[in-house]
């Protein structure tokens, strides 16, 4: 239990690494609350990440709070799963050596020379992680499947299409201001595989400002499926009693975990 205890701080460490706004990392809560998304969105993200995919979350701009919600993410991971942030070549090359699963994360697939950003050659061998058995997260600036494949695809990266395949929850975001010049940031779309094409499952309407559910359920497994209807309890309780800590989220999460196991 210590052990497990340790391993869950340490989790909770590198994912406020993504905090580039500082302050305290917002929660699903703050984010469902901004409007950013809605809850059976996050119940079916929260789905999908214990189903074990590996993700994207995609923007144009910067600030428009693809890390934020990468954290968010990351917040869902199953008890017992190491975080490893992707802070230069070792690191990858530690992870084809490791036997036990864990989530390997790049704060950015970009040309920058901060903390967790990897480009060039990097890039193809950590998206290699997935293929020995990790699951691999990561942020990149771009605003649709098409232009991800492109920068994913091109020099200097040269990823392939096997790849990329390994990536099955891809969110997409942008950010706008409304006619009352309030700033809005949105997922616009979430692209999720199943039987190998990627598919969007959820998209925002910019009209109504809502989000149109398609069919989730194809792209979970059977456990996915059953997970997703106590998930949404699960996401629903936290926004009802205003649990917008991040760390409580979480705990909350792993509490989830065992009920659903």
């Amino acid at each position: 239990m210590h052990e497990l205890d340790a391993l869950q701080k340490a989790n909770l460490a590198e994912i406020a690494g993504l905090n580039q706004r500082g302050g305290r990392t917002l929660s699903i809560v703050d984010l469902i609350a901004d409007g950013t998304l809605d809850v059976p969105m996050a119940a079916y993200l929260l789905a999908a990440v214990a189903d074990g995919v590996s993700m994207l979350t995609a923007a144009g701009p910067g600030g428009t709070g693809k890390s934020t919600l990468l954290a968010s993410l990351l917040s869902f991971l199953p008890p017992g799963e190491e975080i490893f942030s992707v802070s230069g070549a070792e690191v990858i090359a530690a992870g084809m050596q490791a036997p036990r699963r864990a989530c390997y994360v790049a704060h950015e697939i970009g040309a920058g020379h901060w903390y967790g950003y990897i480009w060039g050659a990097q890039v193809p061998a950590f998206l290699d992680l997935a293929a020995y058995g990790h699951r691999i997260a990561a942020a990149i600036h771009a605003d649709s499947l098409r232009e991800l494949a492109a920068q994913l695809y091109g020099a200097p990266l040269g990823a392939s299409e096997e790849q990329l395949a390994a990536i099955r929850l891809i969110c997409f975001m942008a950010m706008d201001c409304t006619s009352g010049g309030a700033v809005r940031r949105r997922v616009t779309q979430v692209h999720s595989q199943a039987d190998g094409v990627l598919a969007p499952v959820y998209t925002w309407n910019s009209i109504t400002d809502e989000f149109e559910q398609g069919d989730v359920e194809q792209s979970l497994s059977e456990i996915g499926r059953d997970r997703f209807a106590s998930a949404r309890e699960l996401i629903g309780r936290l926004v009802a009693e205003d649990v917008d800590d991040f760390a409580a989220c979480r705990a909350a999460v792993l509490a989830w975990y065992g009920d659903t196991a």
